[in-house]
């Protein structure tokens, strides 16, 4: 009977152990994924992620062009895990510490007034309800594969379309790196009926002339790209990096673009 007893108390202490050990391992990988969490949501109190598109096809024939079915994942993506999908104004509120928005943020922009814009690229992005950004390359509207007069005007009256300058004729690669200040200042006024307070360079194309010249015309922000890269609060106003998407930038990697720093 001694015996016996024995060997229950120390299959007891033994299960105990185990019941123990299983705690502490719930304990340890809780304050692991508790951590983990802390970081990512750190990383956004301070940063946010920017992408930039360009043309939305169904039948992509350049890197350029990202598919249509992959827009969509990459839309419900976002919506799905809960990102907060801000508007230029509160990025601008949240880069001056005027917004604090907690949690997974995301800025979606797209360059040059294409079309696809109008009739690919919004029709997802209301579904979710989401606002967006398009920078226009004025002297391009109304011609072939862009935005007519029409369907600009008619964006200028959606809530959830902000339209923003990509220049007037700066869209060669020469004008863009030209460094003279009077053909940045003559381009930006050449644009002043718009009203526009934001900028996207050309190419990502920058320097001093141009900077200055933005800031002579009331350019709240501007933009340039860097792979992967997001905004810090602390980056300067008007070298402010995006994030581009390809036709080739796997879902994985749209993933790895939007939550993870670099």
């Amino acid at each position: 009977i001694l015996k016996k007893l024995m060997n229950y108390k120390h299959k007891e202490v033994k299960m105990k152990k185990k019941y123990y050990l299983i705690i502490i391992l719930i304990t340890i990988l809780t304050a692991g994924i508790f951590s983990v969490h802390k970081v990512i949501n750190d990383f956004y109190d301070k940063n946010v992620p920017i992408l930039a598109y360009h043309v939305i096809s169904d039948d992509p024939k350049s890197d350029m062009e990202v598919s249509t079915n992959n827009f969509k994942k990459q839309m419900k993506f976002l919506h799905d895990h809960h990102f907060h999908v801000m508007s230029m104004k509160e990025l601008e509120d949240f880069k001056k510490n005027k917004n604090v928005i907690k949690g997974k943020k995301v800025v979606i922009t797209f360059d040059d007034g294409d079309e696809s814009y109008y009739t690919k690229a919004l029709p997802i992005m209301e579904e979710y309800h989401f606002p967006s950004v398009n920078f226009v390359i004025t002297s391009k509207i109304g011609l072939k594969n862009h935005l007519t007069k029409e369907q600009f005007d008619e964006l200028k009256d959606n809530k959830l379309v902000e339209l923003e300058s990509h220049s007037n004729l700066l869209h060669h690669r020469e004008k863009a790196k030209s460094k003279e200040y009077d053909l940045y200042n003559d381009d930006l006024k050449a644009n002043k009926e718009y009203h526009f307070k934001y900028y996207a360079y050309p190419f990502g194309i920058t320097n001093e002339e141009y900077v200055s010249a933005l800031k002579d015309n009331d350019i709240h922000m501007a933009f340039k790209y860097a792979p992967s890269h997001w905004m810090n609060i602390d980056d300067d106003d008007y070298l402010l990096p995006r994030v581009p998407i390809y036709n080739s930038t796997s879902f994985f990697k749209f993933i790895l673009k939007v939550l993870i720093k670099r």
